[in-house]
């Protein structure tokens, strides 16, 4: 039985909870912490069932109040539509205040004194709901024409980006004694290959990172100082489903925007010589020191190739903690990129995780090659044909889906389009309990053909009334 404090202290900052030791975090057996989950599952569910409107609508179609196992979750998982469900006209027209209404669905914090006045763009939106509430809301990048939109709290985001991080570098390298936190940050440098400001989660994490690991912005170096506009973002989604349809010419574009993107264009053309210009200044800088990096390998791997034709070697502590991702759709990296940006940095190991805007916990690879997933998130696999809550148990494969218990603003359950391979009560090679990702996921649209209709255990007119709930924007 786990004690009912115990599971709260878990759920409201899981990070303290493990004492900030990213090793500790994958110490309990599996039986245990399925124990300490759903305990602080229930306590997540009392807490948010009446409060999040879109959820309490889901839960009442379906006559659920609670749980009693964690398997009870399943119904009640969203569809990664939820949260892109609002009329598209809305963000096309700047309906900001609109908008704001259904955000209001998704989430506890009170938005309805938000002055939305002077709104004119996203940037604008985003911006307002920064200074005026405790909301950090992100975007994903709409690829399909339209922007998802996830109402986080200032304090989770800080837990989820900073401090995570904090625990991570603190377990590789423990001669480091500040904590990661707000109040005690590590000081070490972050190198950013990219923009400091904007509203995709990639951009609106630097606030976090600034602040807990490095102490300031002093330590935190950006390639492009300014701000990736949204606005053009959203252009430039709209843009490619337009092309995909044959109908460009029925887009209006802002002036406003038209100008932000003519100067987002010079940039792009830019971007090679200001990256070149940028990690030359900061290897001039910093060597020698701890540095904490992120990027994909097609920005790591020109930096590692310049580098090394200079004859540059181990050019950083080989304490440093560079986090490498796939990136750049389309492109095939190079076979040798990884030991290139090794060399060129000095580590002898590239961080490496699986995780997603949605979701606070990243699953970070071990030597083993396995994705380790954050105890805080409760993983679940579903047939990819029926929804059908497949065993959590032994290993499976199926449609990756989650309740994040992180959140205490917003509902953290929610259905991916991955497909991934779990080992659920084995336990790794490496020493680490819990369940495990193998390193094969697969995007089922791509593995479909672009043909992925989601479904959850969630009856489908509930799910259904859900939705209309939140496109219902006159009720």
């Amino acid at each position: 039985m786990v004690d009912r404090e115990e599971a709260v202290r878990f759920a409201e900052n899981p990070i303290a909870f493990f004492d900030r030791s990213y090793a500790g975090m994958h110490d309990l057996p599996p039986v245990a912490l399925a124990a300490l989950q759903l305990s602080a599952a229930q306590y997540r569910v009392e807490q948010l069932i009446e409060r999040v409107p879109v959820l309490a609508k889901l839960a009442a179609a379906q006559g659920i109040t609670g749980i009693a196992a964690l398997e009870d979750l399943a119904p009640l998982l969203f569809e990664h539509t939820m949260y892109k469900s609002y009329p598209p006209s809305l963000l096309a027209k700047g309906r900001y205040d609109q908008l704001t209404k259904w955000l209001q669905r998704l989430t506890t914090i009170d938005l309805s004194r938000v002055d939305l006045s002077e709104c004119d763009s996203i940037d604008s939106w985003l911006d307002a709901l920064t200074a005026q509430t405790p909301m950090v809301l992100t975007h994903s990048s709409g690829t399909s024409g339209i922007m998802s939109f996830l109402p986080l709290h200032r304090d989770e985001y800080h837990i989820r980006n900073g401090e995570q991080l904090a625990a991570a570098i603190r377990t590789r390298v423990p001669s480091i004694t500040a904590q990661g936190t707000l109040e005690d940050p590590l000081n070490l440098y972050v190198v950013n290959p990219f923009f400091r400001v904007g509203g995709k989660a990639v951009f609106r994490r630097n606030d976090s990172l600034a602040a807990i690991i490095c102490g300031g912005e002093e330590r935190f170096l950006s390639a492009l100082p300014g701000r990736a506009s949204s606005d053009v973002d959203y252009l430039a989604a709209r843009m490619r489903a337009a092309q995909a349809r044959g109908a460009v010419e029925e887009i209006e574009v802002p002036q406003t925007v038209l100008a932000r993107k003519a100067a987002f264009d010079a940039l792009s053309r830019e971007m090679p010589q200001r990256l070149a210009t940028f990690f030359d200044e900061v290897t001039e800088k910093l060597q020698g020191q701890i540095i904490v990096m992120s990027g994909t390998w097609n920005v790591l791997y020109p930096m590692a190739e310049a580098g090394l034709a200079k004859g540059k070697t181990s050019v950083f502590s080989p304490e440093s903690f560079v986090q490498a991702g796939g990136g750049a759709k389309g492109m095939t990296p190079p076979p040798d990129w990884e030991e290139k940006v090794k060399t060129f940095i000095g580590v002898d190991r590239l961080m490496r995780g699986y995780g997603m805007s949605e979701c606070s916990g990243t699953a970070v690879m071990c030597e083993r090659d396995h994705f380790h997933i954050a105890p805080w998130v409760i993983a679940f696999l579903l047939d990819p044909d029926t929804g059908k809550l497949l065993p959590r148990s032994g290993t499976q494969t199926g449609r990756y889906a989650f309740f994040d218990l992180l959140p205490a603003t917003h509902w953290g359950g929610f259905v991916t389009g991955d497909e991934i391979t779990i080992d659920f009560d084995t336990g790794c090679a490496c020493g680490r309990k819990g369940p495990f990702v193998f390193d094969r996921i697969e995007r089922l649209s791509e593995k479909r053909g672009g043909d992925d209709k989601i479904s959850c255990a969630a009856t489908p007119q509930a799910v259904n009334d859900a939705l209309d709930f939140l496109t219902r924007l006159n009720v």
